[in-house]
């Protein structure tokens, strides 16, 4: 009716997208949610002697892990050998004796997703490190092999079963481990308590095992997946685009550019698409990952809520499922926070 009395001065294809669409509400709404979370996660951190550059730090480097799955709904044989696998790949060199690590990992997880599957791999791991013939197959070594003998099965893996209420015990507790396994579901890297402790296994030079938590075939169980790596991505250039928000006049005292700095290190590091490196899959000890991590390509991320800043039409767009970008449009958005700060 009022397209007909020539009042209605939108096309109708704005008609039908409708206000949300012209003035760009949906992006603010899901921009506040983000720039919130991240506040609530960046007080979190600072109460521990962490900052929100070092989250972004410690998130980058997951660019360079191979994960690892894990089905926990799968048959016997099967879920040994993934519990294998894992265990094979862990750090063995500090565990054990009078200077060394009281256990061998801290396995950090999102209790209402991966709960369940945490208690499984456990109880699993626990019972296999206790097997005379997983540590002779394993070919961990004479030394490693003892000083799996010399620690308690239940304090091998470190499982928070008693719901501990405060974060800087269980800090300590990834302090006092030698491995940090993290188990990847679709909200583990939005969760405030895990991501300190990724940071702080990240800043204690940890070796961290990323753990792909799978549901196949169970349709309502797979809607708790992690989706590798857009999922990444997406809270790496959240993480980018809050610092470029806040960051730069909270960090000034400590010198300006730092930011610019951090963020052109990892551009600067680009070699070439990381989703086309097929050796993602590749299995390879603590050792070689380590030497893998400062090889791979870092993937290129935009510091805005839409994508690379060009204009404040941009502003309006919300955020998109994260591509892999090419380094100049990486490079322009370091540009655009230069002239920020």
């Amino acid at each position: 009716t009022l397209r007909w009395l020539g009042v209605l001065r939108v096309s109708r294809e704005q008609e039908e997208s409708g206000l949300d669409s012209e003035f760009g509400l949906k992006a603010y709404s899901r921009n506040n949610d983000v720039l919130q979370r991240c506040r609530t996660v960046s007080a979190l951190l600072s109460e521990n002697g962490f900052s929100a550059l070092d989250l972004f730090d410690a998130l980058v480097s997951l660019r360079g892990v191979v994960y690892r799955t894990f089905t926990p709904q799968a048959a016997d044989h099967k879920l040994e050998g993934e519990v294998k696998d894992i265990l094979q790949h862990l750090s063995y060199d500090s565990l054990g004796g009078q200077d060394g690590r009281p256990h061998l990992a801290f396995l950090s997880h999102h209790k209402a997703d991966a709960g369940d599957a945490a208690r499984i791999f456990v109880d699993t791991a626990r019972r296999l490190l206790a097997s005379q013939p997983f540590l002779e197959s394993a070919g961990l070594g004479p030394r490693a092999e003892e000083a799996v003998r010399r620690v308690k099965p239940q304090d091998l893996v470190w499982l928070d079963s008693t719901n501990l209420k405060e974060l800087p015990t269980l800090l300590d507790v990834v302090a006092s481990s030698c491995n940090h396994i993290l188990f990847l579901t679709r909200a583990a890297l939005e969760r405030p308590w895990v991501l300190a402790e990724l940071v702080a296994a990240h800043t204690l030079g940890k070796y961290v095992c990323l753990v792909l938590l799978e549901w196949p075939g169970a349709t309502e169980e797979r809607l708790r997946e992690f989706q590798f790596p857009a999922a990444l991505e997406r809270t790496i250039h959240e993480w980018a685009w809050f610092l470029s928000k806040e960051a730069p006049a909270r960090h000034k005292r400590d010198g300006e550019g730092e930011l610019r700095r951090r963020v052109t290190t990892a551009a600067s590091s680009w070699h070439t698409s990381a989703s086309a490196d097929s050796s993602h899959h590749i299995r390879r000890t603590p050792s070689e990952d380590a030497r893998f991590s400062r090889q791979l390509p870092l993937t290129a991320m935009s510091l805005g809520p839409a994508g690379p800043r060009s204009g404040k039409a941009a502003k309006r767009v919300p955020l998109p499922s994260v591509a892999l970008q090419r380094p100049e449009s990486y490079k322009a958005s370091v540009s655009s926070l230069a002239e920020e700060e």
